[in-house]
């Protein structure tokens, strides 16, 4: 097993990385380390790829924290200036892996103590407790936080997207998300509609989308 470098982590601001209204993230979705770097070297070298997601749950080993922190290194050094959001996608939404509140707290600290990612997908509905140890940890290491929630049944009304929106600024979140999926083009107004609400309310970046 490769050994995590510590080499520093160059940050990404918050004020750099809204300068454009549209970013472009691409997901690194691969199973084994050679795949996920050969998929790092294709984003580096793509000038239309603004932001890459280190898929941490789809790989074959993403439960040895160890491994995973030296991985995320790799990618980092080879992505360069491109940031990286580190992301376990829960079951609960919609991800690989089956973890519990306590140990994906557990894993996502010791990730912050080796920071490889300049951002962190923290999903809303974990543990409070838990959801509020990271967010502090993270900002303590400058770290960002991606507060996400995800629904893949429906879109819930416009008054929920934009409580759980906001919801996630009070967490401390730095950019809000929520995923939905519609069921009618109807569907697609009211996030258009509740994302408009949101940017009037809170200044931080937003990730909406309808999914599918």
């Amino acid at each position: 097993m490769t050994q995590a470098q510590t080499l520093p982590v160059q940050r990404v601001e918050l004020s750099e990385l809204a300068k454009l209204p549209v970013k472009t993230i691409v997901p690194i979705t691969a199973k084994t380390q050679e795949q996920a770097l050969a998929q790092a070297k294709v984003i580096a070298s793509n000038p239309d790829a603004d932001l890459a997601e280190f898929r941490i749950d789809l790989l074959d080993f993403a439960s040895n924290t160890q491994q995973v922190i030296a991985l995320g290194h790799q990618l980092k050094q080879i992505l360069g200036s491109k940031p990286m959001i580190a992301t376990i996608r829960t079951h609960n939404e919609g991800g690989q892996l089956t973890i519990t509140d306590a140990d994906y707290a557990k894993t996502y600290q010791a990730y912050l103590k080796q920071p490889f990612m300049d951002m962190l997908d923290v999903e809303m509905f974990r543990d409070p407790q838990a959801v509020n140890n990271i967010v502090k940890l993270a900002h303590a290491k400058k770290v960002l936080i991606v507060m996400s929630n995800h629904d893949f049944k429906k879109t819930p009304n416009e008054d929920e997207i934009i409580q759980r929106l906001l919801k996630q600024d009070e967490l401390g979140a730095d950019i809000l998300k929520i995923a939905v999926m519609p069921q009618s083009k109807q569907d697609v107004f009211t996030l258009m509609n509740a994302t408009l609400k949101v940017s009037q309310q809170s200044k931080k970046p937003l990730l909406t989308m309808s999914m599918g």
